[in-house]
Protein backbone atom coordinates (compact mmCIF):
# COMPACT_ATOMS: atom_id res chain seq x y z
CA UNK A 1 0.00 0.00 0.00
CA UNK A 2 0.94 3.85 -0.63
CA UNK A 3 2.36 5.25 2.77
CA UNK A 4 0.16 8.05 4.18
CA UNK A 5 2.33 11.36 3.10
CA UNK A 6 4.65 13.19 5.09
CA UNK A 7 4.43 16.86 5.47
CA UNK A 8 5.28 17.78 1.90
CA UNK A 9 3.92 17.50 -1.49
CA UNK A 10 5.17 14.43 -2.90
CA UNK A 11 4.32 12.30 -6.65
CA UNK A 12 4.39 8.54 -6.44
CA UNK A 13 3.57 5.64 -8.04
CA UNK A 14 1.15 3.39 -6.48
CA UNK A 15 -0.18 -0.12 -7.39
CA UNK A 16 -3.33 -0.47 -9.22
CA UNK A 17 -6.27 0.22 -7.66
CA UNK A 18 -9.29 -2.23 -7.35
CA UNK A 19 -11.13 -2.58 -10.64
CA UNK A 20 -13.79 0.23 -11.42
CA UNK A 21 -17.62 -0.58 -12.45
CA UNK A 22 -18.84 0.91 -15.28
CA UNK A 23 -22.43 1.33 -16.23
CA UNK A 24 -24.36 2.91 -19.56
CA UNK A 25 -27.95 3.86 -19.04
CA UNK A 26 -30.28 5.11 -21.67
CA UNK A 27 -31.76 8.21 -20.49
CA UNK A 28 -34.03 9.13 -23.62
CA UNK A 29 -33.94 7.63 -27.04
CA UNK A 30 -36.48 9.06 -30.03
CA UNK A 31 -39.74 6.92 -30.28
CA UNK A 32 -42.99 7.14 -32.35
CA UNK A 33 -43.57 8.01 -36.05
CA UNK A 34 -41.62 10.32 -37.80
CA UNK A 35 -39.24 10.85 -34.56
CA UNK A 36 -36.26 9.95 -36.56
CA UNK A 37 -36.24 10.10 -40.21
CA UNK A 38 -33.71 8.74 -43.21
CA UNK A 39 -30.89 11.05 -43.29
CA UNK A 40 -31.58 13.26 -40.83
CA UNK A 41 -29.56 13.86 -37.55
CA UNK A 42 -31.28 11.86 -33.90
CA UNK A 43 -29.67 12.00 -30.08
CA UNK A 44 -29.67 9.41 -27.63
CA UNK A 45 -28.79 10.94 -24.25
CA UNK A 46 -27.26 8.13 -22.07
CA UNK A 47 -25.87 8.54 -18.85
CA UNK A 48 -22.54 6.99 -17.88
CA UNK A 49 -21.79 5.59 -14.42
CA UNK A 50 -18.29 4.60 -12.39
CA UNK A 51 -18.72 3.27 -8.93
CA UNK A 52 -15.12 2.62 -7.60
CA UNK A 53 -13.47 1.98 -4.23
CA UNK A 54 -12.16 4.63 -1.89
CA UNK A 55 -10.93 5.00 1.54
CA UNK A 56 -12.03 7.44 4.14
CA UNK A 57 -8.75 8.80 4.75
CA UNK A 58 -8.59 12.80 5.40
CA UNK A 59 -8.54 14.63 2.26
CA UNK A 60 -8.31 11.65 0.19
CA UNK A 61 -9.89 11.58 -3.73
CA UNK A 62 -9.65 9.27 -5.79
CA UNK A 63 -9.47 11.01 -10.03
CA UNK A 64 -10.91 9.01 -12.69
CA UNK A 65 -11.00 9.95 -16.39
CA UNK A 66 -12.07 7.90 -19.08
CA UNK A 67 -12.55 7.91 -22.80
CA UNK A 68 -15.40 6.77 -25.20
CA UNK A 69 -15.33 5.82 -28.56
CA UNK A 70 -17.65 5.01 -30.48
CA UNK A 71 -17.45 1.21 -32.99
CA UNK A 72 -18.56 0.78 -36.19
CA UNK A 73 -18.01 -1.49 -39.30
CA UNK A 74 -16.06 0.20 -41.49
CA UNK A 75 -17.64 1.66 -44.50
CA UNK A 76 -16.64 0.76 -48.29
CA UNK A 77 -13.40 2.10 -49.46
CA UNK A 78 -12.57 3.17 -45.71
CA UNK A 79 -8.71 3.10 -44.52
CA UNK A 80 -7.69 1.71 -41.19
CA UNK A 81 -4.52 3.80 -41.68
CA UNK A 82 -3.19 6.64 -39.03
CA UNK A 83 -4.09 9.48 -41.91
CA UNK A 84 -6.74 12.24 -41.64
CA UNK A 85 -9.51 11.18 -39.36
CA UNK A 86 -11.99 12.35 -36.54
CA UNK A 87 -10.87 15.16 -34.23
CA UNK A 88 -9.04 14.55 -31.20
CA UNK A 89 -9.47 16.58 -28.18
CA UNK A 90 -6.34 19.09 -26.82
CA UNK A 91 -7.15 19.72 -22.96
CA UNK A 92 -9.54 16.87 -21.19
CA UNK A 93 -10.66 19.61 -19.23
CA UNK A 94 -11.33 22.78 -21.59
CA UNK A 95 -14.97 23.81 -21.25
CA UNK A 96 -14.83 23.73 -25.41
CA UNK A 97 -13.74 19.66 -25.46
CA UNK A 98 -14.83 17.79 -28.73
CA UNK A 99 -17.19 15.89 -27.45
CA UNK A 100 -20.40 12.92 -28.15
CA UNK A 101 -22.57 15.59 -27.19
CA UNK A 102 -23.16 17.56 -24.04
CA UNK A 103 -21.17 16.21 -20.87
CA UNK A 104 -22.01 16.98 -17.38
CA UNK A 105 -19.69 15.02 -14.54
CA UNK A 106 -21.35 14.56 -11.04
CA UNK A 107 -19.47 13.37 -7.76
CA UNK A 108 -20.98 10.88 -5.64
CA UNK A 109 -23.19 13.08 -3.91
CA UNK A 110 -25.19 13.88 -7.50
CA UNK A 111 -23.94 17.75 -7.48
CA UNK A 112 -22.30 19.00 -10.71
CA UNK A 113 -18.39 19.87 -10.61
CA UNK A 114 -18.01 20.99 -13.89
CA UNK A 115 -19.47 21.67 -17.12
CA UNK A 116 -21.47 21.58 -18.93
CA UNK A 117 -18.59 20.49 -22.35
CA UNK A 118 -20.33 21.98 -25.20
CA UNK A 119 -20.48 19.95 -29.01
CA UNK A 120 -18.32 21.67 -31.21
CA UNK A 121 -19.73 22.40 -34.59
CA UNK A 122 -18.13 19.91 -36.62
CA UNK A 123 -21.05 17.34 -37.05
CA UNK A 124 -19.23 15.55 -39.74
CA UNK A 125 -19.43 11.75 -40.70
CA UNK A 126 -16.29 10.48 -39.30
CA UNK A 127 -13.34 10.15 -42.09
CA UNK A 128 -10.93 7.40 -41.91
CA UNK A 129 -10.72 5.31 -38.52
CA UNK A 130 -7.44 5.80 -37.22
CA UNK A 131 -5.82 5.03 -33.66
CA UNK A 132 -5.41 7.48 -31.19
CA UNK A 133 -3.39 8.59 -28.61
CA UNK A 134 -3.15 9.65 -25.59
CA UNK A 135 -0.27 12.49 -26.34
CA UNK A 136 -2.30 13.54 -29.09
CA UNK A 137 -5.26 14.05 -26.62
CA UNK A 138 -3.09 15.84 -23.72
CA UNK A 139 -3.28 13.05 -21.64
CA UNK A 140 0.39 12.44 -21.48
CA UNK A 141 2.57 9.17 -22.16
CA UNK A 142 3.60 6.23 -19.96
CA UNK A 143 6.63 4.77 -19.17
CA UNK A 144 6.32 2.38 -22.79
CA UNK A 145 5.94 5.28 -24.43
CA UNK A 146 2.65 6.79 -26.22
CA UNK A 147 -0.56 5.13 -24.70
CA UNK A 148 -2.71 4.24 -27.99
CA UNK A 149 -6.64 3.65 -28.35
CA UNK A 150 -7.56 1.02 -31.09
CA UNK A 151 -9.40 2.63 -34.59
CA UNK A 152 -13.18 2.46 -33.85
CA UNK A 153 -13.84 -0.56 -35.60
CA UNK A 154 -14.90 -3.98 -34.49
CA UNK A 155 -11.91 -6.07 -33.18
CA UNK A 156 -11.22 -9.19 -35.30
CA UNK A 157 -13.74 -11.84 -35.37
CA UNK A 158 -16.44 -9.16 -33.34
CA UNK A 159 -17.67 -8.06 -36.56
CA UNK A 160 -21.06 -10.41 -36.65
CA UNK A 161 -21.95 -8.29 -33.34
CA UNK A 162 -21.77 -4.99 -35.43
CA UNK A 163 -23.54 -6.09 -38.13
CA UNK A 164 -26.78 -5.10 -36.90
CA UNK A 165 -25.61 -1.48 -36.22
CA UNK A 166 -25.04 -0.71 -39.89
CA UNK A 167 -27.97 1.06 -40.54
CA UNK A 168 -27.05 4.24 -38.93
CA UNK A 169 -23.54 6.22 -38.25
CA UNK A 170 -22.20 8.53 -35.80
CA UNK A 171 -21.95 11.91 -36.40
CA UNK A 172 -18.45 13.95 -34.96
CA UNK A 173 -15.50 12.68 -33.83
CA UNK A 174 -15.04 9.19 -33.00
CA UNK A 175 -13.27 9.54 -29.33
CA UNK A 176 -14.24 11.60 -26.55
CA UNK A 177 -11.56 12.16 -23.70
CA UNK A 178 -14.20 13.03 -20.58
CA UNK A 179 -13.76 15.43 -17.66
CA UNK A 180 -12.23 13.89 -14.78
CA UNK A 181 -14.31 12.67 -12.01
CA UNK A 182 -13.45 12.98 -8.52
CA UNK A 183 -14.62 10.72 -5.99
CA UNK A 184 -14.53 10.41 -2.29
CA UNK A 185 -15.83 9.07 1.05
CA UNK A 186 -19.18 10.41 2.16
CA UNK A 187 -17.87 11.27 5.03
CA UNK A 188 -17.17 14.67 5.34
CA UNK A 189 -12.84 14.44 5.97
CA UNK A 190 -10.56 17.48 5.90
CA UNK A 191 -6.71 17.97 6.23
CA UNK A 192 -5.08 21.18 8.06
CA UNK A 193 -3.28 22.97 5.22
CA UNK A 194 0.38 23.83 7.52
CA UNK A 195 2.69 21.51 8.41
CA UNK A 196 2.34 20.42 11.67
CA UNK A 197 3.53 17.68 14.16
CA UNK A 198 -0.09 17.04 15.04
CA UNK A 199 0.00 12.87 14.78
CA UNK A 200 -4.21 12.57 14.07
CA UNK A 201 -3.93 13.13 10.60
CA UNK A 202 -1.65 10.33 10.41
CA UNK A 203 -4.33 8.06 12.60
CA UNK A 204 -6.00 6.31 9.67
CA UNK A 205 -3.73 4.18 7.34
CA UNK A 206 -4.72 2.72 4.17
CA UNK A 207 -4.24 -0.81 5.25
CA UNK A 208 -6.67 -0.16 8.00
CA UNK A 209 -9.17 2.34 6.39
CA UNK A 210 -12.42 0.80 5.35
CA UNK A 211 -13.37 0.49 1.54
CA UNK A 212 -16.17 2.36 0.72
CA UNK A 213 -17.92 2.46 -2.53
CA UNK A 214 -18.14 6.49 -4.76
CA UNK A 215 -20.21 6.66 -7.54
CA UNK A 216 -20.04 9.52 -9.93
CA UNK A 217 -22.11 10.25 -13.52
CA UNK A 218 -21.19 11.90 -16.73
CA UNK A 219 -24.35 12.90 -18.67
CA UNK A 220 -23.75 11.94 -22.65
CA UNK A 221 -25.26 13.27 -25.90
CA UNK A 222 -24.81 10.60 -28.89
CA UNK A 223 -25.49 12.23 -32.24
CA UNK A 224 -26.16 9.81 -34.86
CA UNK A 225 -26.90 9.45 -38.96
CA UNK A 226 -30.00 6.39 -39.65
CA UNK A 227 -28.68 5.75 -43.94
CA UNK A 228 -32.08 3.45 -44.26
CA UNK A 229 -35.62 3.10 -43.24
CA UNK A 230 -37.31 0.88 -40.63
CA UNK A 231 -35.87 -0.86 -37.03
CA UNK A 232 -32.23 -0.11 -36.85
CA UNK A 233 -29.98 -1.21 -34.12
CA UNK A 234 -27.67 1.79 -32.95
CA UNK A 235 -24.12 1.26 -31.12
CA UNK A 236 -21.64 0.58 -30.76
CA UNK A 237 -19.49 2.35 -27.73
CA UNK A 238 -16.42 1.64 -25.92
CA UNK A 239 -15.39 2.97 -22.63
CA UNK A 240 -11.56 2.89 -21.71
CA UNK A 241 -9.74 3.93 -18.65
CA UNK A 242 -7.51 7.24 -19.18
CA UNK A 243 -6.46 8.34 -15.54
CA UNK A 244 -6.57 6.71 -12.27
CA UNK A 245 -4.83 8.92 -9.15
CA UNK A 246 -5.43 9.33 -5.47
CA UNK A 247 -4.62 12.96 -4.31
CA UNK A 248 -4.67 14.43 -0.51
CA UNK A 249 -6.70 17.85 -0.91
CA UNK A 250 -6.31 20.21 2.32
CA UNK A 251 -9.63 22.69 3.06
CA UNK A 252 -8.32 25.29 0.99
CA UNK A 253 -8.09 23.14 -2.17
CA UNK A 254 -4.43 23.10 -2.14
CA UNK A 255 -3.32 19.31 -3.63
CA UNK A 256 -0.73 18.20 -0.50
CA UNK A 257 0.33 15.01 -2.03
CA UNK A 258 -0.43 13.11 -5.38
CA UNK A 259 -0.19 10.03 -6.97
CA UNK A 260 0.71 9.99 -10.30
CA UNK A 261 0.83 7.71 -12.70
CA UNK A 262 0.02 6.42 -16.19
CA UNK A 263 -1.61 3.31 -16.34
CA UNK A 264 -2.17 1.17 -19.53
CA UNK A 265 -4.61 1.79 -22.21
CA UNK A 266 -7.62 -0.01 -20.32
CA UNK A 267 -10.76 -1.38 -22.05
CA UNK A 268 -13.06 -1.17 -19.35
CA UNK A 269 -16.70 -2.56 -21.16
CA UNK A 270 -18.29 -2.39 -24.68
CA UNK A 271 -21.84 -2.59 -25.58
CA UNK A 272 -22.15 -3.55 -29.72
CA UNK A 273 -25.74 -2.50 -29.25
CA UNK A 274 -27.18 0.73 -27.08
CA UNK A 275 -30.44 0.97 -28.42
CA UNK A 276 -32.94 0.22 -31.41
CA UNK A 277 -35.20 3.25 -33.25
CA UNK A 278 -37.76 3.06 -36.15
CA UNK A 279 -36.43 5.30 -39.08
CA UNK A 280 -39.10 7.13 -41.16
CA UNK A 281 -38.48 6.64 -44.92
CA UNK A 282 -39.28 10.87 -45.80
Amino acid sequence: PCPHPGPRPASRSCPPQTQSTIDLAVRSIPRGTGAVRIDTPFTIACTLSVAAPVQPIPGRVRVIALAVQHVQLPQPGQSLSAGTGAPVVSDPTSPRVHALGTTTPTSASGTAISGPFSLLDDRTLVGSPRATTFEEAGIGIGAEGPRMLPPPTPAPGDEERYARTVGVKYVGPSTVFLPPLRLRALRPTTIPDAESDDESAESVSVEDAKTLKAEGTWDVELVYMPARSGFVAVGGLRVFLVEDRFEIVAESGHVLDAEHRAPPMQKLREWDVIGEVWVDSH
